[in-house]
């Protein structure tokens, strides 16, 4: 799910704030779950996301030229990186795994959507391919166009709190909240 974007000022605002947004929610994730009263479980996963007009033959074909790398001579391994710079090439995506005591499957969180719902005003459209990123202007400090880190570290800590609110729900027994 890459987003789209109507413009280039809206992709190098989301450019800039997307790092730092990721950098957050890791660190906002990691408080919750070392919170004494948290019996969630976590752990990151990392994946491929491909261009959508890549087929699955190439993607397999260079899966296989990156494992080869693993076990090729120096001279193959020109070779091999030659091959894969002139392939498309995936960028990572990243899941969280949630596992609790009382949930039977894991809960699979995925990262850049949590981003997604921080930098931008329409992140559901976004994700849905249904329409172009509208990033949310108030990250972003109006005089320097740098980073509002006061308002991502708020909003962020927001949206990780209703992450987490939601899914104790999910595990509370009736009459517990």
């Amino acid at each position: 799910m890459k987003p789209q974007f109507a413009d280039t000022a809206s992709w190098q605002q989301a450019d800039m704030l997307m790092q730092p947004a990721l950098i957050r929610t890791i660190d906002n994730v990691r408080k919750q779950l070392e919170q004494e009263t948290t019996t969630w479980k976590g752990e990151y996963r990392e994946f491929p996301i491909w261009p959508a007009d890549v087929s699955e033959e190439t993607q397999a074909k260079i899966v296989l030229l990156q494992q080869e790398l693993n076990t090729a001579t120096p001279a193959q391994v020109d070779d091999i990186e030659d091959a894969l710079a002139q392939m498309p090439q995936p960028i990572p995506g990243y899941e969280l795994v949630l596992s609790h005591p009382q949930q039977p499957d894991p809960i699979i969180v995925n990262v850049w959507e949590i981003c997604y719902r921080i930098c931008f005003l329409n992140p559901d459209a976004v994700i849905a391919g249904e329409a172009p990123v509208q990033v949310d202007t108030s990250l972003i400090e109006d005089d320097t166009q740098a980073v509002n880190w006061t308002t991502l570290d708020t909003k962020t800590k927001l949206i990780i709190d209703a992450i987490f609110e939601d899914l104790n729900g999910v595990n509370s027994a009736p009459g517990d909240q």
